[in-house]
């Protein structure tokens, strides 16, 4: 498990060849920053780490927020999970989707609500029901469950780790100095060639890295491999 000084300490001597940081186109606090922004892309891309959101359905009410750390939505759930058989999955879509579906989707006439069977990606900060909760489907202990990828918080100290799967560790500073040399640095076409790397050693370590969460017992899911009613949403901006 590498510690963030690790990390700096491989992109200076490995990477960008400036093992002196008082004589470095990057001060520390600079490759603390790109250390960070290379964690969330690896996070966003693997789908790691992940977390769950709960919310206590309201009667009739369409509009809830997302939990502020939300990167990726990945399924999402309605009932109440303490009685047996009661969660059902909900359809995840966006608001092209659900108009053509149910085209009125935005009414909050008691006779439309009901029991919700979709959840609408609306914004970076916000998410509705569909279609509201009738006062059977807002008795308390009926919740909206929602799996995501959360935004990785910055590291906070040297000695700190990052989130993302162990093994993916060691393919941050390939990820920073493809930052570096599109930067300050100015060479692109070494940019080019670390992204590869990063790509090609990311491919080769992605089974490790679904060893490694199943291990966790969590799930460990992608794009390719999730079905498509179903499958994982980048939350709008």
């Amino acid at each position: 498990m590498a510690t963030r000084a690790a990390i700096r300490d491989n992109i200076r001597k490995n990477i960008i060849n400036q093992p002196d940081s008082a004589n470095s186109d990057y001060t520390d606090a600079d490759l603390n920053i790109l250390i960070d922004i290379g964690i969330r892309r690896i996070a966003a891309l693997s789908q790691y780490p992940r977390t769950f959101q709960e919310d206590q359905a309201v009667l009739n009410q369409q509009a809830y927020s997302f939990a502020s750390d939300a990167m990726i939505i990945r399924y999402a759930y309605f009932g109440d999970k303490t009685k047996q058989n009661d969660l059902k999955k909900l359809r995840i879509l966006n608001e092209n989707e659900l108009r053509e579906l149910r085209p009125s989707w935005l009414s909050s006439n008691v006779n439309d609500s009901g029991e919700p069977d979709t959840l609408l990606l609306y914004s970076r900060t916000q998410y509705y029901l569909s279609p509201a909760t009738d006062s059977t489907n807002s008795a308390s202990g009926k919740k909206v469950y929602i799996s995501y990828v959360n935004y990785p918080a910055d590291l906070s100290g040297d000695s700190s780790s990052p989130v993302i799967a162990t093994v993916y560790h060691d393919l941050v500073p390939y990820k920073v100095g493809e930052f570096c040399f599109l930067g300050k640095l100015n060479n692109p076409d070494r940019a080019k060639l670390l992204k590869e790397m990063f790509m090609e050693e990311y491919k080769r370590l992605e089974i490790s890295a679904t060893q490694e969460v199943q291990d966790l017992h969590l799930s460990w899911g992608s794009y390719d491999d999730m079905d498509n009613e179903f499958a994982s949403e980048v939350i709008p901006t």
